[in-house]
């Protein structure tokens, strides 16, 4: 608590957190405690760790499955605790072309986790937010066109076919 950061820091301290999940053979949701109670004593902390979000996406494709699954793991936590904006998910463009099979376990395993801790109702009523509409957007469609075949698929394989039912009624309304 005693930690004072000097601007610019900030990125240092969620890079950090982010590296100790490469260093364990398994997720521990300590680690998501720690830097929740780091952004509740600084708010600055809070856009790096969004922004490490969207650069930790675009490279999943370089970890090893174990990293992969603990990074998962981790930003499912900071999720679920509204640690950081859901918004962030709007980096994910799930369908044929821009997914590989990287991007998809990343994808399978944070909403594996934030159905875990989160449940069903809760899940379905962040999808059915109408602020976080955008954020969802390329998840259940893609590149914005209308061919949720992929998305159906990668949800159906882990039993979360019913996220994709939730998001397109709330585009009804």
């Amino acid at each position: 608590m005693q930690v004072k950061l000097k601007p610019g820091q900030e990125m240092e301290i969620c890079v950090l957190f982010f590296e100790l999940c490469f260093e364990r053979n398994s997720y521990s949701e300590h680690l998501g405690h720690i830097t929740q109670i780091f952004c509740q004593l600084n708010r600055f902390l809070i856009g790096p760790l969004e922004k490490l979000f969207v650069d930790t996406y675009n490279i999943v494709n370089s970890f090893d499955t174990i990293k992969l699954h603990n990074i998962a793991k981790y930003f499912a936590q900071l999720l679920y605790s509204d640690v950081i904006s859901w918004k962030v998910l709007s980096a994910i463009q799930l369908d044929e072309v821009e997914t590989t099979a990287s991007t998809a376990d990343f994808v399978k395993h944070l909403f594996l986790e934030l159905y875990e801790h989160m449940g069903q109702k809760q899940l379905n009523e962040r999808v059915e937010d109408p602020s976080l509409k955008n954020a969802f957007e390329g998840i259940f469609f893609g590149n914005k066109h209308y061919n949720p075949h992929f998305s159906i698929e990668l949800f159906s394989s882990i039993g979360l076919v019913g996220l994709i039912d939730t998001f397109e009624n709330s585009l009804i309304f």
